[in-house]
Formats: C-alpha cells, structure tokens, sequence
C-alpha cells in the first residue's frame, strides 16, 4: 500500500513540474500577432522582434513590416473615402483592389503600400473609423541577408573592374573570350543580387497592409451584451430570410418562361407514357374469382 501511495506522489510531482514548465515556456514566449495596433506599437518600440529574438531594433536594423486587418463597417462608401484619403495623406499607395457583393452586402480587400514610418498611423486611423475584428502583424529581420547581399554585390563589382581591365590588355582571341565569358557571368550575377537589394530596399521603406473591408448592417465591438448579441442575431436572420424570398421571387418571376416551358416538355413526354399504361391495364385479362369465395359472399347475402 506504501509503495502504491508513493508511486502516486510521484507521478503527481511529476506531472505538476512539468505543468509549471510548460507554463513558463508559454508565458515566455510573446506571439506578434492577434494584436491591437497599439500593442503592436508597444513591442516595436520595447526594441525586439518577439521575445524569441534579443536583437535590440535600432536604426541600422533591415526590417519588413506587413500588417493584416479585417475591418467591418456600416458605412462602406464613407469608410473607404477615408481609408484613401489617409493613404495619400500619408504619401502611400493603393496596389491593387477587389470589391464583392453577397446579399447585397459588400466586401473588399485592399494591398496598401505605406512608408514604414507611417505605418502606426495608418492602421490607428483605421482604427478609429472602423471596428478591427482581426488585427495581425508580422516583423521580419532580414539584416543578416541584406548585409550578405551588399557584400557579394562589393566583390562582384570589384571582379568585374579586373576583368574590365584584363580585357582591355588581352591581346588574343582566345583570351578575350575566357575574360568575356567570366565578364557575362559576372554581371548576371551583379544583376541578379542588385535586384535582390531593391527589393530589400522596397520592402523596407514601405511596409504592407492587407485590409479586408466587411460590410456590415451594424458594426458593433466584440465586447457586446449577451441580448444585444441575440437581438443582432435575430435582426440577420430575418434580413437574410427576407434576401431569400426575394431572390426566390426574382428567379421565380423572371425564370417563368423557362419554367413553364420546363413543365410543358414534360408533360408532352409523360403524355404517351401514361396513355400506353392505362392501355395496357385494360387489355390485361381480370383475375378469376374463387367459387368457394363466391359461395360465401351468397350465404352471407342471403
């Protein structure tokens, strides 16, 4: 029995350390995501990428910042004016739209271009105009390859000086065409990291912000009322049972033509088919009726 008890315990220890560990790990680790604006602003400016990375964020940092908001809105018109009012303001861009509809309802999404300088400001614009159902935000570090990048494109450019000068004292034809041959490869490969850097560059100096824009009847907090909640939720399902009797309308009036025509094609065929079995079910001889049958239905009528 002790040893029963004692195993008990132990397992329990055990099993509570482990607990705590696992605990600690999750309270040390600080996902970037999910966040309001304000708290992303918060972790930029404590000077880390996520707790996972102690790289202190300072000027000479190459950061990547991309931002996704899910936004609903009762004011779609206004709030996209506003939204593109901001971005010129704030000297961005708007690289590409798409705009929806279902049931009458909207939905757009939006690549904006913004100056990583201005990134905050954009997004707490957003903020105050529209309710921010999703708030998602990613840093990336790429120092290490931008660096990396710049160093190769030095030695390349430094290769191609020689062999600009090697060609130019090369005095066969079969040495100009080695030199010319590791000249090409050269500049292919200067050609190809330069562009590399732009884009580094780009990406940089204008962050991204993908905005999917909701329309809604009532935009309302997350942070509502249990009735409230209920009573928003009653007030959608009889707009959308309403949106589905009028498309039913729609289709039943305007597809009328194609309907009746439907039908009428169908009796036309079933037409034959119907005649032919109540045809044959005349032909078909009547079954003989039992005498002992017959005899008893006599005796009880008599």
């Amino acid at each position: 029995m002790k040893k029963i008890i004692v195993s008990i315990t132990t397992i329990a220890l055990v099993i509570f350390v482990s607990i705590g560990l696992f605990a600690c790990a999750g309270a040390g680790y600080d996902g970037y995501s999910n966040g309001s604006s304000a708290a992303g602003q918060d972790k930029l400016d404590g000077g880390y990428i996520g707790s996972t990375n102690t790289t202190p964020i300072t000027a000479d940092r190459k950061i990547i910042k991309n931002v996704y908001q899910y936004i609903d809105t009762d004011s779609f018109d206004d709030f996209v004016t506003a939204m593109k009012d901001k971005i010129t303001e704030l000297e961005g861009s708007v690289d590409s739209a798409r705009i929806s509809s279902n049931g009458g309802l909207r939905t757009a999404s939006y690549t904006v271009r913004i100056p990583a300088g201005n990134l905050y400001t954009f997004t707490e614009r957003v903020d105050d105009i529209a309710v921010i159902t999703r708030y998602d935000e990613s840093l990336v570090d790429v120092t290490a390859s931008y660096i990396d990048t710049d160093s190769r494109i030095k030695v390349l450019e430094s290769s191609e000086k020689s062999l600009l000068k090697m060609l130019e004292s090369a005095e066969s034809v079969a040495e100009i065409l080695v030199i010319d041959e590791r000249l090409t490869e050269v500049q292919a490969d200067l050609a190809s990291l330069r562009a590399q850097k732009e884009s580094y560059d780009n990406r940089i100096a204008y962050s991204t912000v993908w905005v999917t824009v909701s329309e809604v009847r009532e935009a309302r907090e997350n942070e509502v009322g249990f009735f409230d909640e209920v009573g928003a939720v009653f007030k959608d399902s009889l707009h959308d049972i309403g949106n589905g009797l009028r498309s039913f309308g729609v289709w039943l009036l305007g597809d009328s033509l194609y309907i009746l025509m439907t039908l009428l094609a169908i009796a036309v065929l079933a037409t034959p088919a119907i005649i032919f079995v109540r045809h044959r079910k005349r032909k078909l001889p009547r079954p003989a009726t039992d005498k002992s049958d017959t005899e008893k239905s006599d005796n009880q009528n008599e």
